[in-house]
Parts: structure tokens; sequence; C-alpha cells
């Protein structure tokens, strides 16, 4: 009996993540012991066509398709409802209506908002995720509200929103896996950060997102023209060379491999960029008009690092994934396949991990998954 136990109590977990980055989709195989808190990568592979991938031999513990902020609008935010009988105690008819209240409440504060934002029509927008995160009475948090009294009842949501075009892709990868979770990939990882944070940047190739983190809603906020290519086109205008041998420049300068005089013009133009980044979001919080600087949390999926002179204050962080799951106890070890990079794929982890976050509400989500079964529609 105590090895069957055992056996069950190490049982490692078989997670699949697929992250949409540009043109492309990087696929990781991973295999998570959240018990021993454990994770192991096993291998990492790119494709530009999902119909590519191939079905595993085995059914998937979980599957997490993180899709781009075009594809996929994930947002998290309260919903407060007030008991029409505050004196008596919340029974299961009335907390199965209140989280019904609560639904309809988010999707009709968010449907039109993250339609327009992916550039679809409503009727051309369905909800592919929706979860409870947190609920409480009053300014009490509670994990099951049954049983309770109060006049105030509230619900934190997460719920992630796609064009209806993708439901056969998604309905594709629910045969893979035991528990699919669908997100828009900045934001999840956005959500996820465990420290204090109004602001969070991420950066690309091409473009940079930010994400809003504010206490009442967590949300796409704006995309920002601005990307590793911004850093390659200046380092070409310097040598009038072209993008690859820009590209080739860069790393030399990165693996020190550059005269002093090639270093100093080269770092002038990095910084000059990441000036005109921090030009970009100093905009953004100036229009909100903010009494202070917000505290932001910034993620570059590149690995130019920023200068210390511009990011090194205590109001601007650098994401790091690692750090924060090793605080918790975690090891990440890598197997054969492609290199996993822990300080420029923080995304991977952070997704990864985003499942295991505690508490779950398994109770109230089979209520919520009941009501919302319905709206997710077929393809």
């Amino acid at each position: 009996m105590n090895l069957i136990s055992n056996l069950f109590k190490n049982k490692r977990e078989h997670s699949l993540v697929i992250e949409e980055i540009g043109n492309h989709f990087e696929v990781t195989y991973a295999r998570i012991d959240a018990a021993g808190k454990e994770i192991f990568i096993r291998k990492r592979k790119k494709t530009k066509n999902l119909n590519r991938l191939k079905k595993p031999f085995f059914l998937l513990d979980k599957l997490v398709l993180a899709l781009g902020s075009s594809r996929a609008t994930t947002i998290e935010s309260s919903v407060y409802l007030r008991r029409s009988k505050p004196n008596e105690i919340i029974n299961e008819a009335e907390l199965d209506h209140m989280i019904f209240r609560g639904l309809w409440e988010f999707l009709n504060h968010y449907r039109s908002w993250a339609a327009k934002k992916m550039s679809v029509a409503d009727i051309d927008l369905v909800l592919a995720n929706i979860e409870i995160k947190d609920v409480g009475l009053g300014t009490h948090r509670v994990f099951n509200p049954l049983g309770f009294k109060g006049p105030d009842f509230f619900l934190r949501l997460r719920g992630t929103f796609v064009p209806r075009a993708m439901l056969e892709t998604i309905n594709r990868f629910q045969s893979w896996t035991k528990y699919l979770a669908v997100v828009e990939d900045a934001g999840i990882v956005s959500a996820t950060i465990p420290e204090p944070v109004d602001l969070a940047v991420h950066s690309d190739n091409a473009k940079t997102v930010v994400f809003s983190l504010a206490e009442a809603e967590r949300l796409y906020l704006k995309e920002i023209p601005w990307g590793l290519m911004n850093i390659i086109t200046a380092v070409s205008r310097i040598f009038g060379s072209d993008e690859e041998t820009a590209r080739l420049i860069l790393n030399q300068y990165l693996e020190g491999r550059v005269s002093k005089r090639f270093d100093r013009l080269i770092r002038g133009a990095v910084n000059k960029e990441f000036k005109a980044l921090l030009g970009h979001l100093a905009s953004i919080y100036n229009k909100a008009k903010r009494k202070s600087r917000p505290n932001i949390h910034f993620n570059f999926r590149f690995t130019i690092k920023p200068p210390l002179l511009l990011f090194g204050g205590s109001k601007m962080k650098l994401m790091n994934f690692v750090k924060w799951l090793e605080l918790q106890g975690y090891s990440i070890e890598t197997g054969h396949g492609d290199a996993f990079n822990q300080k420029t794929q923080q995304n991977t982890l952070a997704l990864l991990m985003h499942v295991y976050q505690y508490p779950h509400y398994d109770f109230l989500n089979q209520m919520l998954r009941r009501r919302a079964k319905w709206l997710i529609a077929n393809p």
C-alpha cells in the first residue's frame, strides 16, 4: 500500500506548452512534479504550422495554448454583486445564481472591447476559458461562500476570448489532454507575476505589448511598434549594412569581440533605442495622470540587456520567473532537444506553472463551467 501511495505522490505530470511568437510557434514538452517541486524541460521545437504537430501517443495531463494578442484576449476582473437577502445564509441555489450573474456581467462588460481589440465582429467572438480566481463576502475572502451571510458578494474571474476561427484548432488540442488552457500569451504571464506591479511590458523581435495590472482588472493596454528590430536597424544605419550583417555585428558586440570604438558606437545606439521605449511608456502613464510613477516589470525576449542606468531603479524590474520559482523551492532541469534559455524564455516557465497556482476553487468552477458551457460554441 505504501509503495502505491508513493508512486502517486511522485507522479510527474506531462505538460505541453504551445506559444505563438511572431510568425511561428514554439512548442515545449515538460514534466512537472508539483509535489516534489521539480520542473523538467524535455524538448523544445519550432513550427510555423500547428497542423504539423503530431498528437502524443498518450493523453497529456495539461496543455497550454498561448496565443498572441491578436488571436486571444485574457482578462482578469472582479465582479461585485448585491444580495437581496443579506441576513440569510447562502445556499447552493443562490450561489449558482450569483455565479451566473457574475458571468453575464463579465461578458457584457468585456465582450465588445475584446472583439474590437482583435478586429473581429462581436458575433465572431467566443469564450475559450473562464475560471474563478477569488471569491468573497464584503471585504472577507472565503474559499466556499455556502453557509455564510453578508450583503455584498464578489467574484474575481479570469476569462479568455478568441475569434471563432480558432475553435477548430482548440477542439483539436482538446482531444490531446485532460486539461486545456487557452490563454493570451503575455496576458497570462503578466497576471502570474508574484510581486506588486502596475504595468507589464513584453518586447519581442518586432513589437512591445503593455498590460495594465490594476487591482480592479488585469488586461491588455497597448501595443508599441518597438522591438529587437529597432536595435538591429540602428546598428545597420551606423555601419551602412544590411539586416543580416547588422545581426552578426550585434552578436560580436554581445560577445565582446569588437573594438573599443565600435563598442562605444553600438552601446550608444542600443541605449538610445531603450530610451525610446521608455519614452513610449512615459506617454502611456502620463496620459493616465498617475500621482506616482508605476511599478513596471519588463520581459525582453532577446539577449540584449537593457542599460542599468535606465532600468536600475526600484520602480523598474526585469521579470525573473526562474528566481521566483527557485524561491518557492522549485528546481528546473533541461533535457535533450533545442536549448532552453531560462533568461529569454521566461514566458514558458510562467505558462507551465500558472495552472498550478492556488487556491483552486474546484466546486465553484464546476458551477461556472456548467453555466458557461453553452457559451463556448462549436466550429
